[in-house]
């Protein structure tokens, strides 16, 4: 239980809402936590999170073009059809040029953008959270190909929980 491994754990709960983590102390000896870590490690309803192949973005830029708008049209479709305890979290990414300070305000525009383009639509504007996350590894960065996968926007679609509504 290091400073290190404690900043860790907290890093691993933030990427998804989804993500519970307990002790096996506090399961042992702590019904309530034992309670709620099998109710949100079982029961939650949580979506993998999924990227839209054509929401990607040009070098150093978070404004939408028309060549993402018929990916967007169809998020906006799917999102219509969202439950009512149900909200979407929009996750922006960079490629790995640039610092990380600017990279992180960069993808934080670029998931604010889609935000925006997806309210200006109709969507209700109080079920979308955007996160920006900066740079992103999951494709090759060595490649153009790779660095332009890697400026995407990822959406998740989450379940709200009732009992803190």
């Amino acid at each position: 239980k290091t400073d290190e491994e404690l900043k860790a754990i907290t890093d691993l709960t933030s990427i998804s809402s989804c993500t519970v983590i307990q002790t096996a102390e506090q399961l042992l000896h702590n019904e309530e936590a034992l309670n709620d870590f099998i109710e949100n490690s079982l029961y939650k309803e949580c979506l993998k999170a999924f990227s839209l192949t054509g929401i990607n973005f040009a070098f150093d830029r978070f404004n939408i073009d028309s060549s993402s708008e018929p990916t967007l049209k169809k998020a906006l479709e799917a999102l219509s059809t969202l439950q009512d305890h149900q909200k979407v979290e929009i996750h922006g990414w960079t490629d790995y040029m640039g610092s990380e300070k600017y990279n992180l305000e960069l993808s934080k525009k670029r998931a604010e953008s889609v935000k925006a383009w997806l309210v200006s639509k109709g969507t209700n504007a109080s079920r979308i959270e955007t996160f920006g996350h900066g740079k992103s590894y999951l494709y090759d960065n060595h490649t153009t190909e790779g660095r332009y996968n890697n400026r995407r926007i990822d959406f998740r679609v989450i379940s709200i929980d009732r009992k803190k509504q």
